[in-house]
């Protein structure tokens, strides 16, 4: 059964970035990360847009980074989202060494070569994989959906995301350390100026 994500968990999602990641909190525009969900799990005249999971799960990867839906980290929550929608479905993204170049590319709206929707789709199929916890997750998700509702889904997120239990998703590849460090000085910074600014 698909396990569909929704605006809340993206925002639970970005959160986690934000306080864990490092990133400056602010959404620019909510209306795309609504655009980003009706997009790919509504169906337009009963035909479903999107047919199998990696190609939702490329589209939800596009919609987030190119979509430019908040101030910053829009490439690690969106890269978070598509991991966590892929492993609650059954799969596995193992992320390659080139990821942070790929998403970049991706970001840049003023690049007339940056990937397009069907790189994504095309890029995540590439790197996707069948495994068999994540297979016994979708099941175990299917059950308790049914049987409690989606805020079990929620749940589920916000305890791992807590629990920093997602092996395939690596920090490294996900924000380089320099920057992490240049991140840090400039957020304390900004808290140190915040407080100048209130005294």
């Amino acid at each position: 059964m698909l396990v569909p994500i929704n605006e809340e968990l993206i925002n639970i999602i970005h959160y986690y970035v934000v306080t864990k990641l490092i990133a400056y909190e602010g959404v620019v525009y909510s209306g795309t990360i609504t655009g980003c969900v009706n997009k790919v799990f509504s169906e337009i005249y009963g035909e479903k847009q999107y047919k199998g999971i990696e190609d939702r799960a490329g589209a939800i990867l596009y919609s987030i980074v190119n979509g430019h839906s908040f101030t910053d980290g829009n490439k690690r929550t969106g890269l978070l989202t598509t991991c966590l929608f892929l492993y609650f479905n059954g799969k596995l993204l193992r992320i390659p060494k080139d990821c942070a170049k790929f998403l970049e590319k991706m970001a840049d709206a003023n690049n007339p070569n940056a990937p397009t929707e069907t790189d994504a789709i095309q890029w995540i199929k590439k790197h996707t994989i069948s495994d068999i916890f994540s297979y016994f997750t979708n099941v175990m998700l299917t059950f308790y959906c049914k049987t409690q509702g989606w805020a079990y889904l929620k749940q589920l997120t916000q305890i791992i995301l807590s629990s920093d239990i997602l092996p395939y998703v690596d920090q490294k590849t996900m924000i380089d350390k320099r920057l992490l460090e240049i991140r840090r000085k400039k957020w304390k910074n900004k808290s140190c100026d915040e407080e100048k600014s209130k005294s």
